[in-house]
């Protein structure tokens, strides 16, 4: 706990000095002071002003670029999709090209089973063909 002395000196301040503040300023020293602030403002008020046309001319150069940017990208979904729609026509008409192919071989395939079905069925009327030539010029000797 403190003494009494103790906190009488912590209540008692000196007074503070007053001999660099002149006390009594004049009509003309404030409305000097005045327009000095009021100057300083101003100046510091047409800098902001400076400085915010220059935020929005950088704004508005952002938002034509942002601008082209999207009519690119509408440019590019809409090739997209077109593209997807070709590959798609294409996908089908490959589809049907190979269904074709497919009926055009399996025809072929047929056409030569029976190409090689006739071929023997022809060789083996050459081969009796020979027999009977020979017989018969075995009954002609």
């Amino acid at each position: 706990m403190l003494s009494n002395q103790e906190t009488n000196d912590l209540l008692i301040d000196e007074p503070p000095n007053y001999d660099s503040v002149s006390v009594v300023d004049t009509p003309e020293l404030i409305d000097q002071e005045v327009n000095a602030c009021l100057q300083e403002e101003n100046e510091y008020l047409i800098r902001e002003i400076e400085l915010l046309r220059q935020d929005n001319k950088q704004l508005k150069q952002s938002q034509s670029v942002l601008e082209q940017q999207i009519i690119l990208i509408r440019e590019q979904l809409r090739l997209t999709k077109e593209s997807k729609q070709l590959s798609d026509a294409r996908a089908a008409l490959l589809q049907q090209n190979n269904k074709l192919l497919r009926s055009k071989n399996s025809a072929l395939i047929d056409w030569v089973k029976q190409s090689a079905a006739d071929e023997k069925q022809a060789l083996l009327y050459i081969d009796v063909l020979e027999s009977c030539a020979l017989a018969i010029a075995e009954r002609t000797n």
